[in-house]
């Protein structure tokens, strides 16, 4: 009997010296950290006034991630996070929606606090209000610069702290490039452009401004050199947020004005009437772009809408053509054109994301009479309908912006509903190493017989240009 009362005695004081033990240790434990905490001085009431700063580049981001993720370094509520919610906010990594929020120490240059984050919008009560940006962080935040230092390693960790970081060999594409904002010259003889102003006004935002020259209109079927007009302007562009190499635009606006171009390959000829279609008078070009949709879901995100037109304001005299002869020609005075177009459909295996959009354009087309020995041009057999014609176009593509080769293969379809002809046509764009590349159009007419073509239009259409980029 005395025997049980001495191994439940003793059991008894073993279990309460373990249990001690264990509070000791917690103690211990508790008292190091806060020693540890106490070497460094204390600057909670200049938080305010540490210098902040994001990395919103997403390959650099998920090799950050990685290495908390491989060293065990991440908390939730001062718990380990399970497999399941890793594999969770994993996939917002993936979809390069997180961002890391970083915080140097108020006395030096080391990092203070890395917080890992991501951003949505939250429509406002008020329906007139822009939405509310509401921001998610992930885990709990990292304030230990040695313990930072230590999973980072040296080499990204000074690169925080000098804020110089950028697009590494990371990615799985065995070549990337990636697109700056500081410069961009864009050469093409249709389509040319030269960026010189960015500026980054929060985190991620961005406005860049651009003059830029446009000339033919693909969706009235006056490509490139076949448009008597060159469109010359600014562009005012907003960018929501950057990623990979992308265009994540998220609106822009284009004002320019018309300057007439000699059509070289339609000469006038004094004895015939070829299919001449001129400028005819000063007008004002505008082009805008966006998705209004993504203010309300995050499932219209790939839709784009972009809204063009060109009206004249002046017409022409005669005496503005120099001709000491009667002649004829057509013009286009005003256009205008709405197009609606789906991104990131389907990868289709590695050769690009296919897309898909459709448009309306109404534009107008007189027929002139031009006589010197009178002041005004005059109309030739006007319609008691009017001038106008009405468009509808259906396009579908493959595009891709990463890699060696950039490129953007589409098929056009478009159909005149007054007059019942259409085009169809190709459209490719190429870009090699973001560099140099080529820009190539065809189009041709059916739906209708030769005699009945408009005796302005072409049965085919071939343009070409070669592209030089120069972008950092």
């Amino acid at each position: 009997m005395n025997i049980k009362i001495f191994t439940i005695v003793f059991a008894f004081l073993f279990i309460a010296n373990l249990f001690a033990q264990k509070e000791s240790d917690s103690l211990k434990i508790q008292r190091l950290e806060k020693i540890y905490r106490n070497l460094e001085y204390n600057t909670t009431a200049f938080n305010d006034l540490k210098n902040k700063w994001y990395v919103t580049d997403p390959i650099y981001v998920r090799e950050i991630y990685n290495r908390f993720i491989v060293n065990n370094g991440l908390l939730i509520n001062g718990r380990k996070p399970t497999r399941e919610e890793l594999l969770k906010m994993t996939q917002d990594i993936y979809a390069g929606d997180v961002f890391i929020e970083l915080r140097k120490r108020y006395y030096d240059d080391e990092i203070d606090r890395l917080r890992f984050f991501k951003e949505t919008k939250v429509a406002a009560i008020d329906s007139t209000k822009e939405p509310e940006i509401k921001r998610e962080y992930f885990f709990d935040p990292i304030n230990d610069y040695v313990f930072i230092k230590d999973i980072l390693g040296d080499t990204i960790y000074n690169d925080l702290k000098e804020q110089f970081y950028a697009y590494t060999d990371l990615t799985k594409e065995p070549y990337g490039n990636k697109q700056a904002y500081n410069f961009d010259l864009y050469l093409n003889l249709f389509s040319p452009k030269v960026q010189f102003w960015s500026i980054t006004t929060s985190d991620k935002n961005k406005y860049l401004v651009s003059f830029f020259s446009k000339w033919g209109n693909d969706y009235i079927l006056f490509p490139g050199w076949y448009y008597p007009d060159i469109f010359p302007g600014v562009e005012v562009s907003y960018i929501d947020h950057l990623k990979n190499n992308e265009p994540y635009l998220s609106y822009s606006v284009e004002i320019g004005f018309g300057i007439p171009v000699k059509q070289t390959m339609l000469e006038f000829n004094k004895d015939v009437y070829g299919p001449r279609i001129f400028h005819s008078g000063s007008n004002i070009y505008f082009n805008v772009f966006g998705n209004p949709f993504r203010l309300f879901t995050h499932k219209l995100d790939n839709l784009e809408l972009t809204f063009t037109g060109m009206f004249s304001i002046t017409t022409y005299k005669s005496s503005n053509f120099h001709l000491n002869y009667k002649s004829q020609f057509y013009a286009n005075r005003d256009f205008v054109s709405f197009i609606a177009r789906y991104n990131d459909i389907l990868e289709i295996m590695n050769l690009g994301w296919f897309y898909a959009s459709v448009g309306l354009t109404s534009y107008d087309i007189y027929h002139y009479l031009l006589d010197p020995n009178v002041s005004n041009l005059q109309q030739v057999n006007p319609s008691p309908a009017g001038n106008f014609e009405h468009m509808f176009s259906v396009d579908f593509g493959l595009s891709e912006y990463t890699g060696l080769l950039i490129h953007d293969i589409e098929t056009q379809f478009s159909y005149n509903i007054t007059k019942g002809y259409g085009y169809a046509g190709v459209k490719a764009h190429f870009l090699l190493s973001n560099v140099i590349g080529l820009d190539f159009k065809f189009f041709t007419s059916f739906g209708i017989s030769q005699a009945k073509m408009p005796f302005f239009r072409r049965d085919t259409y071939i343009i070409f240009s070669p592209i030089i980029k120069i972008n950092y």
